[in-house]
Formats: structure tokens, sequence, C-alpha cells
């Protein structure tokens, strides 16, 4: 008799306002590490276990020689399989409810229906099914699979001493029962299905390791049949619960925090507690929020974890496996967010500068490090009113690659030169499409200048450059020091630049000693380039046409040549708007300061009373610097 048993499928609702969930789990181990989330995802279906009663038939019965065959049927076999859902690509195990060794064997046949994948044997009552990649997975494909074997036994009667229990036939066993008996050949037969089908919800962890401080980024993204992955809309919500480890950290989604958030938007993020001391895992399960019914907030705010404040209950179906590990294997020696500042020289000249790596994993064995030593820096800006205007920028990566050793302290010096860097610097201008600028090249010499705050990162690779750890390190900075006056007096090499230098910036390149601490805005510390609004920096506060350039912020040289141009190219602006008319050094030297500062001429011609002070124009700057002038003269 042949029966089918009926498929359960168990609730996968993770709550009511659930339409879908996703499980994440997140291993969590100590240390500075940088953890490795690692994500398998499989579909689990509860299966209910059928167990009935072994009812045979007697069948039709024959002689051999002396020997009559009686055939039985029996009811079903229980196939079970774990997982009992899975997605094209993947495998599942199917187990037979009973012990196929302890069995007279004779025949066993395995069918698929469809004919999809494939099945094999791999131990006692166990079979793999594999579901091919290629598999159509638009819906929810259904493989029944069919079991059948045949084995036999002697009625009232044991085995003769010199039976072989080998595979055979049933006309080779003939013999094996007692001549006072008879043979009796069984069959047992079952089918069970599996499903394959695509998650319609795909969960990712990024970055794929965490270690205690660390942030990692749940994304979550819609599968569509055809496999292929869309972000939902904008306004879609979420509801993500901590299951298990909840000591570990913390889940944040805009103002909710907590072993449980709701109905939040993404981006959603697992924070690894800071004073984890314990290697342990977390368990996180995500879920679509329907657009009805949406829930209360349950905990908004949580800072003190412990692990009873897990979320408990509810059913679930995807996992993901997260890694951590509890001791990092890179470990950045120097520079760290305690080591002190470097300075560029008032030479000038960048500090020299190397740090030191060790690796604590493969000891003894020869590795590669991929190393980044970045120095960026933000500049706020603001209008002469006082007015926030959009940011300036810079990002500096200077790139080296290290024969290492597992074990060994490395020690590398940066070097500051275009050939080792990669460049981004956005928004050198202060209004319009200045705003939205980006450069990514360095046409100031093969020597790089730039300071701001410095971060480290390694990555370590095999010698066929497979990754197998990475570290990202704040930490200390680089900042400036203001040459003395007379290196600048030396350097300037003329008056009439050493008076816009006094005028605009009093000798100093970098915020610190013996400026009015009001003109430190927007670091309110020494060290970084003197600003002035909307968009002025360093000794000649270079402004616009053209902008400063990154080295001008950084080197004060730079700077100086920088504005020494800009004001001789003024300057014969100047007089070819004076040249027409006599005069004098004042004239010529008032209007090219006034250009200087807010390209405006100090004076105009008239028929009557010859050159005179341009109405609505604010002299005060041409007048200070032309007075400073003829004191540097005498």
């Amino acid at each position: 008799m042949l029966t089918v048993k009926k498929q359960i499928l168990p609730n996968k609702t993770f709550l009511t306002n659930f339409a879908m969930q996703t499980i994440i789990l997140i291993i969590l181990f100590v240390s500075n590490i940088f953890s490795q989330v690692v994500i398998e995802e499989r579909i689990e279906i509860d299966p209910t276990n059928y167990k009935t009663n072994i009812q045979t038939t007697r069948g039709d019965g024959w002689w051999i020689d002396t020997c009559y065959i009686n055939t039985y049927d029996s009811s079903e076999v229980d196939l079970t399989f774990s997982p009992p859902a899975i997605e094209p690509g993947e495998t599942t195990i199917m187990t037979v409810d009973y012990n196929e060794e302890l069995q007279n064997f004779l025949d066993r046949n395995i069918t698929l229906e469809p004919n999809l994948g494939s099945i094999i044997k791999t131990g006692n009552s166990e079979y793999k099914y594999y579901a091919p990649s290629s598999t159509p997975g638009d819906t929810a494909l259904i493989v029944r699979i069919y079991y059948e074997q045949f084995h036999w036994g002697c009625a009232y009667g044991e085995l003769k001493p010199d039976s072989i229990k080998t595979n055979s036939t049933l006309e080779d066993y003939q013999c094996g029962c007692p001549i006072w008996t008879w043979t009796q050949v069984f069959r047992k037969y079952g089918i069970d299905s599996i499903i394959i089908a695509w998650d319609s919800l795909d969960v990712k962890v990024v970055p794929d390791t965490i270690y205690p401080g660390d942030t990692a980024q749940v994304v979550i993204k819609k599968r569509l049949p055809d496999g292929t992955l869309i972000d939902f809309v904008s306004t879609q919500t979420y509801v993500a619960g901590m299951l298990d480890g909840c000591i570990l950290g913390k889940l944040v989604a805009g103002v909710q925090e907590g072993a449980y958030v709701e109905d939040v938007l993404q981006p959603i993020y697992f924070i690894a507690d800071t004073s984890a001391d314990t290697t342990g895992s977390v368990l996180l399960r995500v879920g679509l929020v329907e657009l009805t019914d949406k829930p209360q907030i349950k905990n908004s705010q949580q800072t003190d974890l412990v692990e009873s404040d897990c979320f408990i209950g509810g059913q679930f179906g995807n996992y993901d496996n997260v890694t951590v590990v509890k001791e990092h294997p890179i470990e950045i020696i120097y520079p760290t967010s305690n080591s002190p500042d470097e300075w560029i020289t008032s030479e000038p000249a960048m500090p020299e500068i190397s740090y030191a790596v060790e690796l604590h994993s493969h000891i003894g064995q020869q590795v590669k490090l991929i190393c980044e030593y970045e120095v960026s820096c933000t500049y706020q800006r603001r209008s002469p009113e006082g007015y926030p205007i959009c940011s300036r920028t810079s990002k500096v990566i200077y790139h080296d690659t290290l024969d290492a050793e597992g074990g060994v302290i490395n020690v590398n010096p940066v070097i500051f030169t275009k050939d080792k860097a990669t460049f981004e610097f956005k928004a050198r201008g202060h209004r319009g499409s200045g705003c939205n600028e980006t450069i990514t090249t360095w046409d100031e010499g093969d020597d790089v200048f730039t300071g701001g705050s410095v971060t480290i990162r390694v990555t370590a690779t095999d010698l066929s450059w497979d990754a197998f750890a990475f570290r990202e390190q704040v930490a200390n900075r680089i900042l400036g020091i203001n040459p003395d006056t007379q290196a600048i007096d030396e350097y300037a090499n003329s008056n009439e630049i050493k008076a816009i230098l006094f005028v605009e910036a009093k000798t100093n390149q970098f915020t610190g000693e013996g400026i009015d601490p009001s003109m430190w805005w927007p670091y309110d510390e020494p060290g970084f380039p003197l600003y002035g609004a909307p968009n002025g920096y360093g000794l000649m506060q270079l402004d616009n046409s053209p902008v400063a350039t990154e080295k001008q912020l950084w080197n004060w040289k730079a700077n100086i040549d920088g504005g020494t141009n800009k004001y001789n190219n003024l300057k014969s602006i100047a007089l070819n708007r004076i040249k027409n008319h006599p005069y004098t050094e004042e004239v010529l030297l008032k209007c090219a300061f006034q250009l200087y500062h807010s390209y405006e001429m100090y004076y105009e011609w008239t028929k009557s009373k010859g050159w005179q002070p341009i109405e609505g124009v604010a002299h005060n700057y041409g007048y200070q610097a032309y007075k400073k002038y003829l004191e540097l003269n005498n």
C-alpha cells in the first residue's frame, strides 16, 4: 500500500505585524580585533514527525526448490529533511527513520520528481540532497523524493549459520532460512518533499567582522523571484530584536536603541559594547513591519546591558552567522589615539613619521601587509556675517605594501610624496559650484603637504593575496608650527608683501600663541591653518581667484608664494587702470593693496581734483597696508 504524507508548513510570522523575517547570528569575541561576520542563510520549517504502526499484508507467494517465499507491504517510512526548505544552490540532509544496516538488504530505489538535483547516501539511513543553483526559484518549487527498500527475513526461525549476508537478489537468499520455515520479503517506502525557493527578504551585516566598540550595519534588501536584490521603498519600516547575547551590545536605529527596535527605517546598526570582556554570540531577528497596525515603541533608550533584556518569543525564518574573534590578529602599535601629535616643522617640512604593526597570527610565516596612512581634515567656514557656509574637506591616503612575518614588529616610514598617495579635496571654493567641486590630483610638485587627523588601515593577506584580517585605527594628528618673523621677512623679500602679511595675519600661518583666541575659530586650539571669513587661509589669507590649495594651507612658504603671485597680478591690473593719468607710488600701491583685499580700486580719476578715493569703498585696508609699507621703508 502507498500512503502520501501531507506536508505541514509552520506559521512563519515573526509577530502579527511581521510580513517576513530574518535571523542574524552575531558571535562576538572580545579584544581589539576587527571581527568577521560570516553569514549562512537557510529557511527553517519545523516539520511534523509522522509515526504509524507497521501494517503488513500478505502478498502472493511462490516456491523455489524447498523454500516458500512471501512478500509483504509496509506502511510508509518517515523521511525527515534538515533543513526542510532550501534555496537554489543549497543542500539538505534526508534521514530515514529506521536503521538500514540492520536489514538484510535486497534492493533500494530513490527517485526525484521532478528530476532536479542529486541525492547521495552519506551514512547509515542518511542522504544528502543538492539543489543546483540553476533550479528555478521564482516559486516554491516542491521536489518529491520517493524512497523504497526491500529486505528479507525468516518466518518462525533463525538464519542458517552458513547464510551469506551480502547484497544480492531474492533468489540468492531462497535457502537462507531453515527448511521448515519460509523466506519473507518486506517492502518499505516513504514519500516526502523538499521546498526550493528564494527567500524574498535578504539581510546582510556590513562589515562582516566586528569587535568590541565596532559598528555593523544591518542591510535589508528585497529579493525578486529571479534572485535579483533591490532596495525596499524608503518609507518601509522594520522591526529587529536581539534573541541572545544581549550583554554584548545593542541595536541602534534612529532615536531607538536597545535589545529591540520597532517601526524604524534603515539604517539599522548593531554596536558591540566596548566593555564586553567575553567571547559570545548575538542572535538578531529582523522583519518587515506591515504598513498598517504598526506597533508601539517598546524601548527607545537602553544603556545598561544585561542578558535578561533579550527579546524573547516569536517564530523566525532565515539565519545569518556573524563571527567575531576575541583577539585581533593585527596590532597597530604606533601611532594610537593616545600618541602625541606630529608637527610640520617651521622650515617647513613634513614630520618624519613611522608606524609600527605586529601580526599576532601566522607566526613565522611570510605574509603581506597592505597599509594605508590617511590624513584628513574638515575646514568649517562661515560668511563675514557669521552664517555657516559649506565646509571644505581634504583626504590624502599614503599607500604601502610590506613583506612581513607573523610575530614580528614591522616598522615602516610614511613617505609624503605624490607617487605614494591618492587624493580627494572637496569644496575648495565656498559658494556656487565651488561647494560641489572635487579634485583628485596633486599638482604642486612631488612633495605632499597636508595636515589633520590620522587614520591607519592594515589588511593582512597570505602570499596569494587572500585577505585574512583587517584593522582600522584612529590615531593622532599632524599639525603646523608657525615660523619666526625673521624667516618670514627673509622669504617674503618685499616690503609690499610684508605689509600685506602684517595686515592679513600678523605673520601667522597657523592658530597659536600671539594670536587673539577669537581668531582661532573653528578649531579653538593651536596648529590649524589660520582662517578668515569667508574663505581666507594662512599668512596671505588666500581667499578666491584663485582659492588656496591644500599645500598653501599647510606650507607657509607656498602660502606666501601664492599671495605674491596674486598681488603681482593685481598690481599689474591697477597699473593698467591708472597709467593714462599722472600717478604716484602711493596711488599705485593703495590701489594694488585694495584690489588684493576686495578686488576694488582705492582711487578714481576726476578732471577737477585728480585722484580721489572712490565713494562707497571701505578704504581702511589699502590705507593700513600702505601705512605699514612706509614704516617698513623707514
